[in-house]
């Protein structure tokens, strides 16, 4: 039976320098959770970006991620590889069904929710991803060690827009992968740094970024979810290194199983 201790996670959304100026909250979101299938662990991870244009992005992205990570939670013991991907795609739907729920009782159009969606569902021998919107899910490629992302980045009809699960036409344009294998580490993160670790006219990932950063989480003798870990992550985040370069909110999501217990 695979335990808690196989993977260590730190998180973390932080305000850009637009949304500090302007005194907005952040309206990015993260989850994590570890739930037990047929006797094994399975980690579920999810990020969100609530639309500023949305008056109630943050709110949007806040409630996909709790309503992915609560149904999948729910449908725990009905997870395998052949479920896996059909169970993320019910959960995204559901979360939109959510924000359709949320919009009628406020009396707002559903575009006022507007968020993106980024899912992971990893058993150690398969895992299941589900994207829409921007943002990406980076993991090293089996056999080869080097970063590559799941899906790229989604654009929307016009230049510097994307799709959000409040789109009419959102169901249809989820984007959903599954891998026989369970992958070792993963990175979820939203447009706010998808343009320091991604190249775009390559399409390539920045993998000397994931290399450097994951080293913390490799090296930490705790293993489960760390708020340590978390804390540093965050004000990393919001260094000068990070924001000099980026105004929208930020937020990454690391996973490991890489276990080189040290110094963190």
């Amino acid at each position: 039976m695979s335990s808690m201790s196989d993977w260590l996670v730190c998180a973390a959304s932080v305000r850009g320098t637009s949304h500090v100026r302007d005194d907005v909250p952040c309206q990015d979101a993260h989850g994590a959770s570890f739930v037990t299938s047929a006797g094994t662990e399975v980690l579920v991870l999810v990020a969100s970006d609530g639309a500023g244009s949305a008056i109630r992005g943050g709110d949007g992205s806040s409630m996909v991620t709790k309503r992915i990570v609560d149904l999948v939670t729910e449908r725990a013991g009905d997870l395998s590889r052949a479920t896996a991907v059909e169970i993320l795609r019910g959960a995204v739907a559901s979360a939109r069904k959510s924000l359709a729920e949320a919009a009628d009782r406020e009396a707002l159009p559903i575009r006022q929710f507007a968020c993106t969606a980024l899912c992971c569902v990893l058993a150690p021998d398969w895992s299941a991803f589900a994207q829409i919107g921007d943002g990406a899910i980076v993991t090293p490629e089996d056999g080869t060690d080097e970063w590559n992302w799941i899906f790229w980045p989604q654009r929307g009809e016009y230049a510097n827009t994307t799709s959000f699960l409040t789109d009419e036409q959102a169901l249809s344009e989820v984007q959903l992968e599954f891998l026989p294998y369970g992958v070792q580490e993963i990175a979820l993160f939203t447009d706010g740094i998808q343009h320091l670790v991604l190249h775009y006219e390559s399409q390539t990932v920045h993998g000397r970024f994931f290399e450097q950063i994951m080293e913390p989480p490799r090296r930490a003798a705790a293993r489960g979810v760390s708020s340590a870990l978390s804390r540093s992550l965050a004000t990393y985040l919001s260094s000068p290194r990070i924001i000099d370069r980026a105004d929208d909110d930020l937020t990454l999501v690391l996973a490991t199983r890489s276990n080189r217990a040290g110094d963190a």
